[in-house]
């Protein structure tokens, strides 16, 4: 009787885009590098490999490239907004999520300075609980977070700016009293 591997089950995991997006993109542009490179070591010619590369990244282009629809990706107006400040380019504005009970997960905004010993640790500046299974809970959360820095960044006047570039920990309380405002106005 011929030797046969004991049957193993396929066994899928659920996992949630929104992690996946976020943990994997490094890993998406490194195998989309070594494509092209395949393409190119394989057809040794520059054209052919050009064409090969726009027939598969000109539909992101026409999505993402485009101003009309760059309006809805608030991760990049946030961080386009948060790096033109003198006084916030001192901080990593970015985000943390965590799970709470078995079905919601907590999003944290959070900014963190470049520098400083203590005064480097991550600090949380707004938060919103999403169910587990709510898709495009990054993309809503950062559309949320967006409209508070805006309003933070857009009420500083220059006298204040001032302030906040020779004390950092400013801009710390500034916007999270902003955060503090806008959850109590859309989550009574």
């Amino acid at each position: 009787m011929p030797f046969a591997p004991p049957r193993r089950e396929k066994v899928y995991e659920v996992f949630d885009v929104d992690d996946l997006y976020e943990s994997n993109l490094k890993m998406f542009g490194d195998v989309f590098e070594s494509l092209i490179g395949a393409v190119f070591m394989d057809s040794q010619n520059v054209d052919e490999t050009w064409a090969v590369l726009k027939q598969q990244i000109m539909p992101y282009i026409t999505v993402y490239a485009n101003p009309l629809t760059l309006q809805d990706h608030s991760r990049t107006l946030l961080l386009e907004l948060w790096n033109q400040k003198n006084y916030t380019k001192v901080f990593k504005c970015t985000h943390r999520s965590e799970n709470v009970g078995n079905d919601e997960i907590l999003l944290c905004g959070i900014i963190q300075m470049n520098h400083g010993g203590d005064k480097a640790r991550p600090r949380d500046v707004f938060s919103l609980r999403f169910p587990k299974d709510a898709k495009h809970k990054v993309r809503s959360f950062y559309k949320q977070f967006y409209q508070v820095v805006e309003v933070f960044v857009f009420s500083v006047d220059g006298k204040e700016e001032e302030q906040m570039i020779r004390n950092p920990e400013m801009v710390y309380l500034k916007l999270c009293s902003f955060a503090d405002a806008f959850l109590r106005e859309n989550y009574p």
